[in-house]
């Protein structure tokens, strides 16, 4: 293998096989390697794996493998695009290397280097030197064919080397996985009496010093090694072929999830360590909020009014300069890992002022202010929401709510003078607004927009499917507007805490669509993309503007909903249990679990219990794994 690879160097990719994929931006990086800071991945008692998918991967059946872990978080990302003409690969929400500390694993699943990007694959080096692990699976568009010859990835990472570039090998009849010299290292019993097979691998030289876990007489299969401070393996099988005629494929077989739990195990053993990051000292604290007096003292005697076209009574908000805005920002992310009863009032007081804060300080600001309102809320509340500045004034919407103030009460039922706002920035400001607040006094007026909405929504599907509710030309989608979904997931939010009993299991089933919602406008700029001259270029800029615009906003309310969701699940689970178990769409099935999987089983049983006959199979398998069953 090691004189095949001699036919291979790096050459042969440059000028060839599609000009060598990403390996020309990989060697360019190499003499010029990218610094991507501390990449130690955080540890907070669960196993949070970046799952990236490649094609027909659920035959891995690795939701099954994952739903019997204590406890764990997964993010996805697709693998897409195509081989021919060219390797154009991409992921679809794909996670950033800044955020690769968030992850205890990472799991690639035939993915082939361009995908990821050169830069990317070096932050994953760092990240495993630093403590990260790393899994991936072989496959057509893996190893060798994947275009790992001579990246980082084969350099640094990968406890193999790629002998060619079509390592793709076929067995006929189907080989028998065996254990390997350091399979007892993994700590798990198999059955390997079973006889489970497989038709594909990759064929690869081992480096010096791997592990063999699994081996198929001579093959290597699943090989591993430590990186640094971190971990990576490599299962080295596609997922082909099928189970009969006595024969069990691997991925049939029944130990199959518990071995590669252990494989996880192994590769993370620190993973459900609780190591959270030291806070700041009570004087570092101190010190920053008497700075942010300061700076906020300077800001009001600046006159930063903006042009607002619906520009209302009251002062503007402060805009900051660029480099201003960024000293401010880094002050406040040095707050935010204080306690909230220090920081909460000062928070308040910034989002009822500064205009220009980036939507994640904004967010994280406004969930310190959520968990711990602050003494004297309602006055700068009330100064916000007197601002002129959309931004800050939206914001103050919330701050209002919170604060259970009765003039939220006049500002949710009373509609502004005409012309003095954007309807629609209000509306959605409402929505969220709602969302936060607690008191009883808005149910009559929650309960006639929610009614009014639902008729109209069953109205427009009955016309739609001639009186039948459903049809393979109506599929499950909802027949209102963006607008007004908006405003129902908002009143939803408030009722589900303020009348339970009639809306708990709405307001589950409509928080587990939003990440369904957010794919209907993914789908809508990607029909944009594709338009062929039927859309001028203004009529798409408009549009691309709107859905990016939504999208936003849509992103805004989630969080609000969020908060709203769990503190109805805390007060009623056995109605949120009746919500999940209602989930259809794959990414409302996936919102369900992700908010159960970092959840201790033995808490959530009664719920379980439920889900374990729900109709959509993954979740129905997701509980029946968490119990045991």
């Amino acid at each position: 293998l090691l004189k095949l690879r001699e036919s291979f160097p790096p050459d042969f990719f440059l000028n060839g096989w599609w000009k060598g994929a990403s390996l020309p931006d990989d060697l360019k990086l190499q003499a010029k390697r990218p610094v991507f800071g501390d990449l130690t991945p955080r540890r907070d008692g669960k196993l949070d794996i970046y799952y990236v998918r490649g094609g027909l991967d659920y035959r891995l059946r690795l939701w099954e493998v994952f739903s019997a872990l204590p406890r764990f978080h997964v993010r996805e990302a697709e693998l897409m695009g195509s081989l021919r003409p060219y390797m154009t690969f991409s992921l679809a929400h794909p996670v950033p290397a800044a955020d690769y500390p968030q992850y205890d694993l990472m799991l690639f699943t035939s993915i082939p280097h361009p995908a990821l990007g050169a830069a990317n694959w070096y932050a994953v080096a760092d990240y495993v030197q630093a403590g990260g692990a790393c899994l991936f699976t072989g496959g057509e568009f893996a190893f060798g064919k994947g275009g790992y010859h001579h990246t980082v990835l084969e350099r640094e990472l990968l406890p193999v080397l790629c002998a060619e570039n079509l390592d793709a090998k076929y067995c006929d009849p189907p080989a028998l996985l065996q254990p390997g010299k350091d399979f007892a290292e993994l700590g798990v019993k198999a059955d390997f009496t079973a006889k489970p097979a497989f038709y594909c691998y990759n064929q690869v030289a081992l480096k010096p010093g791997a592990k063999v876990f699994l081996q198929s007489g001579s093959k290597p299969i699943l090989v591993g090694w430590p990186v640094g401070k971190g971990r990576v393996a490599c299962l080295l099988l596609d997922h082909r072929g099928k189970s009969g005629d006595g024969l069990t494929m691997f991925f049939d077989w029944k130990d199959w999830p518990a071995l590669m739990r252990a494989v996880m195990n192994w590769l993370a053993p620190d993973a459900t360590k609780e190591l959270p990051l030291p806070l700041p000292a009570g004087t570092e604290i101190a010190a920053g909020l008497k700075q942010l007096a300061t700076d906020t003292a300077r800001d009001e005697a600046i006159d930063t009014e903006e042009k607002n076209p619906f520009a209302i009574e009251g002062e503007p908000g402060v805009t900051l300069e660029p480099d201003d805005l960024r000293v401010r920002n880094l002050l406040l992310a040095n707050l935010l890992r204080g306690d909230g009863k220090q920081t909460a009032a000062a928070f308040a007081g910034q989002l009822g002022k500064v205009a220009n804060l980036p939507v994640e300080t904004r967010e994280a600001m406004l969930e310190v202010v959520r968990r711990t309102p602050p003494a004297g809320l309602a006055q700068l509340a009330t100064t916000a929401v007197a601002c002129r500045t959309p931004a800050v004034r939206e914001t103050g919407f919330q701050l209002l709510a919170l604060a259970g103030d009765p003039a939220f009460v006049s500002l949710a039922t009373t509609p502004p003078p005409p012309g003095s706002e954007s309807p629609v920035q209000r509306d959605r400001a409402l929505a969220c607004a709602v969302a936060c607040y607690v008191k009883p006094d808005l149910l009559p007026r929650a309960k006639a927009c929610v009614e009014a909405l639902n008729a109209k929504e069953l109205k427009l599907k009955m016309d739609y499917t001639g009186g039948k509710d459903f049809s393979l030309a109506a599929p499950e989608q909802p027949c209102l507007t963006s607008e007004e979904l908006y405003a129902r997931l908002g009143w939803l939010a408030y009722l589900a805490n303020a009348d339970p009993q009639d809306y708990a299991v709405a307001f589950t089933r409509q928080w587990l669509l939003i990440p369904q919602y957010v794919g209907y406008t993914e789908q809508g700029l990607e029909n944009i993309a594709k338009d062929r001259g039927v859309l001028t270029d203004k009529q798409k800029k408009t549009m691309r503007e709107g859905y990016l615009d939504y999208a936003a906003a849509l992103a805004r309310l989630d969080r609000v909903c969020t908060a709203a969701f769990q503190r109805c699940y805390a007060a009623h689970p056995d109605l949120a249990a009746r919500g999940f178990a209602q989930a259809h769409f794959l990414r409302e099935v996936t919102r369900a679990i992700d908010f159960l999987a970092p959840r201790p089983a033995a808490a959530d049983q009664a719920v379980l219990t439920v889900l374990t006959t729900a109709p959509q199979e993954r979740l129905a398998a997701f509980a029946k794994a968490r119990l045991g069953q």
